[in-house]
């Protein structure tokens, strides 16, 4: 008995047979997996012409056909905006790519403006169906983007939307602008009234760093009551091992009480 070693000679179509190689023995089989992935064009009809080389015998060449339909998606909604968001965080919306074609679709984005990412940024939609995209912006320096954001559809013509945001820096007015303890005497403590507003236009988070770590728990915040209307927004503050962490709405502020309790001479 006589074996054959097969190979396929393949070229840059659309057309792939897996495994590209391998040995029958006489009279018996080797089964592959013809896979087509269309890239265009779109049409009836469409033909690759594929070799197998036989060791020791003639080769052989498969015809592959397939008609190719036009892939059509769009994004609902056309624009997405993100509207005014503080630098240093992260904000999320979703798209929804939907397939109104009779065949399935892929979808792959194009590069993305600063800061911003998609998930996924490629994959498959069913004919009639829908796949849902998570657009998530997170910058440390402040930009604006208006602009338009493009995926490519596998043979189909590509989509857009547009997409806004302005990243801002948060503006807080802290009042004094200045405090001078003077001299304090170990033992004793002494305090300093402050005040904090939050001017920007989107939720602030802010932390005061004074911990047992870093300052020995020499100071100390102790957040007072606002008078009713001095503040159009709430705040929130906590405070961790890193020290006092706190949330003000826009407009949002509170009042406080910085202390000092001197444990060394400085």
């Amino acid at each position: 008995r006589r074996s054959s070693d097969l190979k396929w000679l393949l070229g840059d179509g659309d057309f792939a047979v897996s495994p590209t190689e391998g040995t029958v023995g006489e009279k018996g089989e080797f089964e592959v997996t013809v896979t087509y992935r269309p890239t265009g064009p779109v049409g009836d009809n469409i033909m690759e012409s594929m070799t197998m080389s036989v060791d020791r015998g003639e080769g052989k060449t498969l015809v592959c056909r397939a008609d190719v339909q036009q892939a059509k998606c769009v994004f609902m909604p056309k624009a997405i905006d993100f509207g005014i968001m503080s630098v240093a965080t992260t904000k999320e919306k979703s798209i929804v790519i939907k397939n109104t074609g009779k065949s399935d679709a892929v979808f792959f984005f194009r590069t993305c403006p600063d800061g911003v990412m998609a998930s996924p940024d490629r994959g498959r939609v069913q004919a009639g169906g829908k796949t849902a995209v998570t657009l998530s912006l997170y910058t440390v320096d402040p930009l604006v983007h208006d602009i338009d954001i493009h995926a490519d559809i596998r043979c189909g013509k590509p989509i857009k939307f547009h997409f806004k945001a302005d990243a801002q820096v948060a503006q807080i007015e802290i009042e004094p602008k200045e405090m001078d303890y003077g001299g304090v005497h170990i033992g004793t403590m002494r305090s300093i009234a402050i005040g904090v507003r939050n001017l920007s236009a989107f939720p602030a988070n802010m932390l005061l760093p004074f911990s047992a770590v870093l300052h020995d728990g020499e100071f100390s915040m102790e957040v007072l009551d606002a008078a009713e209307g001095e503040f159009e927004g709430e705040a929130q503050v906590t405070n961790d091992d890193a020290g006092y962490k706190m949330l003000v709405d826009p407009g949002g502020g509170f009042n406080a009480d910085i202390l000092f309790a001197p444990k060394a001479v400085a």
